[in-house]
């Protein structure tokens, strides 16, 4: 097959915009959607995260956390969805629901991790929405796998 000069700039040409549109989209600002949820009796103001950037993003490189702040993921499918702590340095509850909103895990008091390789939390079972909360908010409000969560 011969490629002339003339296709592989508009090959180029393509590979560049397309570089362009990914970049804008990824890092184009956008407003932080925020949601009061129920659970046990206490109200948290959370952050939500529906995207693939924001699910990748998380609570990363955030220095504090109010007692009463958290952030809520909601994954388009149930799944054992696992998590880490890289670049996080709040010790966080994490919380897994599955799709009538009731809590199927939750991993207590997760460590931020400071090493290249970082410990994975995976639920034992599928799950819809994850909760990140403060390390050991979990046991100051009872919470048991089974209470449900709800929001505005």
């Amino acid at each position: 097959m011969i490629v002339n000069k003339k296709t592989n700039t508009m090959i180029l040409i393509f590979v560049l915009i397309a570089i362009l549109l990914i970049s804008l989209i990824w890092f184009w600002p956008h407003k932080t959607e925020r949601k009061n949820v129920f659970l046990n009796n206490q109200t948290f103001n959370v952050v939500i995260a529906k995207t693939v950037k924001t699910h990748m993003q998380g609570l990363m490189y955030k220095k504090e956390l109010a007692e009463n702040e958290g952030m809520l993921f909601f994954f388009p499918i149930s799944a054992k969805h696992s998590f880490w702590m890289k670049n996080t340095y709040i010790p966080l509850d994490i919380i897994w629901f599955n799709d009538q909103k009731e809590v199927v895990y939750i991993e207590k008091n997760c460590q931020p991790c400071k090493t290249l390789i970082c410990k994975s939390y995976i639920p034992q079972a599928p799950a819809k929405y994850v909760l990140e909360l403060n390390a050991n908010m979990s046991d100051k409000i009872n919470l048991k796998v089974g209470d449900k969560i709800s929001w505005e």
